[in-house]
This record gives C-alpha cells, structure tokens and sequence, in this order.
C-alpha cells in the first residue's frame, strides 16, 4: 500500500509540472485534468502489474488538486483522501504538491505537508514523475 500512496504522490507531482503554463512557454502539455495511477515503473520501462486501489489525483486550474481512492475514502460517494495546492516549475521539472491535507489515516508518499517530485515524462496521455525515494510512478490521464 505505501507503493501506491507513493505513486500517487509522484502522479500528482508529474500532472502539476505539465499543466502549469508560463509566458513564451509553447507546446506545452496540460497537467489540469485527472490522472490514475497505474504503478511503479520496472528497470525494463514497464508497469508492475495490477494495482488493487489505484489513486485518482485531480489537478484544477486553480492550483489545488485532489487525491481519491475508493478503498481508503471514509465517503464511498466522495473518496478523498487528501488535498492541497500545487506547483509546478517547467525548468527545474519539479512537482510540488503543498499545504497537504490528510482527511483519513491513509497517507501517499509521507505525511509531510509539502513533497516534490521530479517529472519525468509527460505528455496529453501519460505522465511519470519519480519520488525522493528514486521510485518512478506512472499515471494515465482520465478522458
């Protein structure tokens, strides 16, 4: 389980760092959206399998995010499990993800109120950010 709370974390991370815009940036890909966590990623490049409870993490266009899962959510109509804000910086490929709410026991990633994870890869389809504890994370962007 702490696999997955990690890997939601460096999804959240990975979708801030994209969907962040800055003046003269082009061609830039949007992080705003939601994500599903799919897993860590092998030496090899691929996902390990089957994640029981994958997190769903929401990046809004106002800067704050959401974090759902519908094992650890006390609400089965409204699973959440964290929420904050978030930043991106597009030079230095980092993910921050700020004022860290908890609203269950559950944790991703630390209980720490602000984490940062370096991004990866990203494009409109598949974002992969990797965690301070060198875990690459894979999430797929939700139509």
């Amino acid at each position: 389980m702490q696999v997955l709370r990690l890997f939601q974390v460096g999804l959240t991370i990975f979708f801030l760092f994209c969907c962040t815009q800055t003046s003269g940036q082009k061609n830039s890909i949007q992080i705003i959206g939601k994500w599903l966590y799919k897993g860590t990623v092998t030496q090899k490049g691929q996902v390990d399998c089957c994640v029981e409870c994958p997190e769903l993490i929401e990046f809004k266009s106002n800067g704050s995010y959401i974090v759902l899962n519908d094992c650890y959510g006390e609400n089965p109509n409204n699973p959440v499990i964290e929420k904050g804000t978030w930043e991106i910086s597009i030079p230095a490929k980092k993910l921050i993800l700020r004022n860290r709410n908890f609203l269950t026991n559950y944790q991703i990633h630390s209980s720490e109120k602000e984490i940062e994870f370096k991004v990866v890869f990203l494009n409109d389809k598949i974002l992969e950010v990797k965690s301070k504890k060198g875990q690459n994370e894979r999430y797929s962007k939700m139509k």
